[in-house]
């Protein structure tokens, strides 16, 4: 191989290497893993911690309509084995201890944020429990183990049968539509303050943190690190460049 065909497989490698977007999992989500941090703070009783964790296995169906998570909540002796319905995400997982099988709902681990826009109004259900229509507030970058990632904030806010009053908020990364964190604020009003209460759920690790990594600063437009291999790569043609020319 002449010294021409390897600086060019060199910059092919170089360039490739700088647009190239890395997949989350082979087969996103599964392999998934995902651990939150619940920060749950009554008005009277004070501030309860726990820590849940998800770890999506495997589809359970042809048409990817369900999938099994194990499922861990504050590091459980045995772990439980949640089927998951998709994408209306109820579940259900048996109870060894009373021989009966549970059935819940829960908000979704990810979502296709694909087409959102700021002040576009999205659909997120609670399992097919309930459906409220959130609007898209904004974007805002959240910070899990130094790794600064960007979301879309989606809010709504509703009065309940009970007439509560609550201000819901996701935030799903702009890329692959993971849950980063979730905010529930509940305001029963001060006849029921026992029941006033915040509830907050953060992620604090997970196997794709450094591919939910936001992209790097910019400059013009340009993203400093395609900028600096495109500076390296110059370079390395003007040294080969001059190399040949002594060489002449």
């Amino acid at each position: 191989m002449n010294k021409s065909a390897f600086i060019l497989i060199l910059l092919i490698l170089l360039i490739r290497t700088s647009v190239m977007q890395e997949v989350p999992t082979p087969n996103f989500p599964i392999g998934l893993t995902l651990e939150y941090e619940n920060e749950d703070e009554y008005f009277s009783l004070g501030t309860i911690y726990t820590i849940e964790s998800f770890e999506v296995m495997n589809w359970l169906t042809p048409d990817n309509s369900s999938f099994q998570v194990r499922y861990n909540q504050d590091g459980f002796t045995h772990p439980e084995i949640w089927n998951v319905s998709y994408p209306a995400w109820d579940y259900s997982y048996y109870d060894a201890e009373i021989n009966e099988t549970i059935d819940g709902h829960m908000y979704p681990l990810w979502l296709d944020v694909s087409s959102w826009i700021i002040n576009q109004n999205v659909n997120i259900s609670f399992g097919t429990y309930i459906t409220r229509l959130y609007t898209i507030k904004g974007t805002e970058r959240i910070v899990v183990n130094d790794v600064p990632i960007d979301c879309w904030n989606a809010e709504v806010k509703f009065t309940d049968a009970n007439d509560w009053d609550y201000t819901l908020r996701r935030y799903y990364d702009i890329q692959y539509g993971v849950l980063i964190k979730s905010y529930v604020h509940r305001f029963p009003d001060f006849d029921d303050y026992q029941n006033i209460g915040t509830f907050t759920r953060t992620l604090i690790s997970s196997n794709i943190l450094h591919i939910l990594r936001a992209p790097s600063a910019q400059f013009l437009g340009i993203n400093l690190t395609e900028l600096l291999v495109l500076g390296i790569t110059i370079e390395v043609i003007i040294i080969f460049a001059i190399l040949v020319k002594r060489q002449k």
